[in-house]
């Protein structure tokens, strides 16, 4: 087992945690508010940051290293769509910009790590993801500035 590429894992984990507590929010918070198309969205962004968080947690394991489960770091909780998107815009860039490093560091290795291709081809898959998220919360933040948050949230709610 080699300690630091465990902690790297672990820190890619806790940001796969923090990002299913800010998507489970923002798909309850629409569902509450009659935005069920809205709810969906974000709801299968969560299933998706599940497995990402599932397979993250199987790779630890396999290395023999000890998952960092109850650590999650902050949500931004937001009480308007519009805010909503951009803090998941934003989560998922630090998280694509986290991973595109970590990905580095298991291609090359360091004074730490050395190259782990497995480890990486699981990072690399999540990683599209990701980038998939982005291209989709783009896409939204484009209709609300063309339509406006009014005519958008007529189009996916109530």
């Amino acid at each position: 087992m080699n300690p630091k590429l465990i902690e790297l894992l672990n820190s890619l984990l806790i940001q796969e945690q923090t990002s299913i507590n800010q998507y489970r929010f923002n798909s309850e918070w629409n569902k509450v508010n009659g935005y069920n198309e809205l709810s969906d969205m974000f709801y299968e962004r969560y299933k998706d940051e599940s497995k990402h968080y599932h397979h993250i947690i199987a790779r630890i394991l396999l290395l023999e290293g000890l998952p960092v489960i109850d650590d999650t770091g902050e949500p931004k909780i937001a009480y308007d769509v519009k805010t909503q998107l951009e803090n998941d815009l934003e989560i998922e860039n630090q998280i694509i910009s986290d991973y595109n490093n970590a990905i580095h560091i298991l291609t090359c290795g360091n004074d730490d790590i050395q190259p782990d291709n497995e480890t990486r081809r699981i990072l690399e898959k999540i990683l599209r993801d990701e980038e998939e998220h982005v291209q989709e919360i783009q896409g939204n933040l484009k209709k609300i500035a063309d339509v406006g948050i009014d005519g958008y949230l007529t189009i996916y709610g109530k």
